[in-house]
């Protein structure tokens, strides 16, 4: 009999399924959207390719061996009570690029000021040289980029604004990292060294995994330390940020504006003071978004891995919480 793999995502795990057939994962396969059907599916399971779920339906599963999540970050799984109890693989090689994306292209919308392009386009205006010339359209090279977090996703923003010519910072637990898991030529600080890392930046772009190390690991005091006009992209947990402090920050003009995908509550609450602030950009949590096509083909070798006997991809350190 064939192994039994539960796919659990609430918008695309027919689609995923499908994929994964496609392909011809040896395997039978299961599509769940809801956490009844899941419930339901479970105790067949023998691995998981799944967004987090409820801690109390772990004990429906009790033949399944390994999980594979479709989240790139891990706290959820990891929370209160406990992780579950398979090895976990963590979903890399699929939001790296989305996310650096999406980082890129709404700091090239505020450098660029696409904004006020876009309404002067609106109103069928061209604008005059003398008044386009104070717009203060500007490049980012030669701008000091900090990627807080050096993982895979923070690895490749770090080289994509080292091809825009930025002077790039990273900041990593771990700085004296082996050289085949860095970012290239970037100059990197660990946590002792955070208010070097974050003095005088341009753009902080946050990656970091939410860790009982990182939970509010930017607030006020080090918001401070950041250029004047700096921006701020968050495309990792909201909880990362201190939300009150940057509100207050952004609102009293001591930073010049961020981008944020990522919030402590989502959806984040229509009663949110960010919501009000013009210098801010608010985006669903959609930054690592990626179609079933692209998901099937990570997950793919790995389920042909795991039908093999072997533990595959980069696994979760449940002590490290990533």
């Amino acid at each position: 009999m064939r192994p039994t793999g539960v796919v659990y995502e609430p918008a695309q795990a027919a689609a995923i399924v499908a994929e994964l057939e496609a392909r011809g994962v040896a395997a039978r396969l299961i599509a769940c959207t809801t956490e009844g059907s899941l419930r339901a599916a479970l105790g067949e399971a023998d691995f998981l390719v799944a967004i987090p779920f409820p801690a109390e339906l772990f004990r429906a599963a009790p033949r399944v061996r390994w999980l594979q999540s479709l989240s790139a970050g891990v706290e959820a799984w990891l929370a209160a009570p406990g992780p579950p109890p398979w090895p976990i693989t963590r979903m890399t090689g699929l939001y790296e690029r989305y996310i650096t994306e999406y980082v890129f292209a709404h700091l090239l919308y505020r450098t660029q000021e696409l904004a006020v392009l876009g309404r002067a386009q609106s109103r069928r205006e061209w604008l005059p040289r003398s008044e386009w010339m104070t717009i203060r359209t500007r490049s980012v090279r030669g701008q000091v980029l900090g990627v807080a977090g050096l993982g895979s996703i923070g690895r490749e923003v770090a080289r994509a604004g080292e091809a825009f010519g930025m002077r790039v910072r990273g900041l990593r637990r771990d700085p004296e990292l082996d050289p085949a898991a860095s970012a290239g030529p970037v100059r990197v600080f660990g946590p002792a060294e955070l208010e070097q890392f974050l003095t005088g930046l341009d753009i902080l772009v946050v990656t970091l995994p939410l860790t009982t190390e990182t939970s509010g690991l930017i607030g006020g005091p080090e918001l401070a330390l950041l250029g004047g006009q700096a921006i701020v992209i968050n495309v990792a947990r909201g909880a990362v940020i201190d939300e009150a402090a940057l509100h207050s920050a952004l609102a009293s003009g001591r930073l010049g504006g961020a981008v944020l995908d990522t919030f402590v509550t989502e959806p984040l609450p229509a009663s949110s003071p960010l919501w009000d602030l013009r210098n801010v950009t608010i985006t669903p949590h959609m930054a690592g978004e990626a179609a079933a096509p692209e998901v099937a083909d990570v997950c793919a070798p790995n389920i042909e891995a795991f039908l093999r006997g072997e533990i595959p991809g980069t696994l979760v350190d449940t002590g490290r919480g990533y």
